[in-house]
């Protein structure tokens, strides 16, 4: 009511789980949970058939820290690629990256050197456990995220995922930051994610 955007679905709270090689995500650990069920209908509601609402990119956001928008982003793609697409999640969030760790994967070189490795763009890892998804690590912290993630070679990089695969997956930081405005104009959509009692109007 307040933002005036379109409702796609409440997401079921679930304990945090711990474990590596993507056991802490819901969608593998405990698939037949109403909180894996509750990502699964996220997933439909995002792809429904013969609307204009088809997102090859896809932007996952939130206006504070907290909010959940990581362990969001992880388990959509999970789900995305269960339902046999083929899914680029990137770790865009520069500030406080988390995806490789999430999915038990080296946070080696990703977008943190976009600007100064200008000889190859940073090539997306297949994850074991699930076929069909592949990451594209954020490679640590950056200073200069905001420039980065602005960027003609991010702009580039988005595109050649995009025509790699059926959906990219875009993981930013909060709204706090101005590295999500810098993103938002180079995809397809936002996914603004709130937590229920939570986030406030403003």
């Amino acid at each position: 009511k307040v933002t005036g955007l379109t409702y796609l679905g409440g997401l079921a709270r679930h304990k945090k789980l711990r474990g590596s090689d993507g056991m802490q995500l819901v969608t593998l650990a405990s698939p037949e949970t109403l909180a894996a069920e509750s990502f699964r209908i996220l997933r439909t509601n995002l792809q429904i058939a013969g609307t204009d609402r088809h997102l090859p990119s896809l932007l996952i956001t939130s206006p504070s820290r907290g909010d959940g928008k990581t362990d969001i982003a992880a388990n959509l793609a999970v789900v995305l690629a269960r339902a046999e697409k083929q899914v680029i999640l990137i770790d865009a969030n520069l500030r406080r990256p988390q995806i490789a760790t999430m999915f038990g994967l080296p946070e080696q070189e990703g977008l943190s050197s976009l600007l100064s490795n200008i000889d190859r763009m940073p090539e997306p890892i297949p994850v074991p456990s699930v076929p069909g998804l592949a990451i594209v690590p954020a490679g640590g912290q950056a200073l200069n995220s905001s420039e980065i993630l602005g960027s003609q070679r991010m702009y580039r990089l988005i595109q050649e995922c995009k025509a790699r695969a059926d959906v990219v997956l875009i993981d930013s930081a909060p709204l706090w930051y101005s590295d999500a405005l810098g993103l938002a104009p180079q995809v397809d959509g936002v996914l603004l994610v709130v937590s229920s009692g939570s986030t406030g109007r403003e």
